[in-house]
């Protein structure tokens, strides 16, 4: 059973990404950076997770959309 729903949000640097996890009320949980390596990215997502399941996850910078 889950507990809550969380959603998260990346800013990208060149070593590190700072990622910030919000409940689905919007009200802040916790904010952190982490390295840009695979372990650092394996340790973000492990962290985000612990505050709940992760409906959605933002990272800026990307030069992705979101189809219409």
């Amino acid at each position: 059973m889950v507990d809550r729903v969380v959603f998260v949000g990346v800013d990208t640097h060149a070593d590190v990404h700072y990622a910030a996890v919000v409940d689905e009320l919007g009200r802040w949980l916790g904010d952190r950076g982490f390295a840009t390596t695979p372990a650092g990215y394996a340790e973000l997502w492990g962290w985000a997770g612990s505050f709940g399941a992760i409906a959605v996850a933002g990272v800026e910078g990307t030069c992705s959309t979101v189809p219409a």
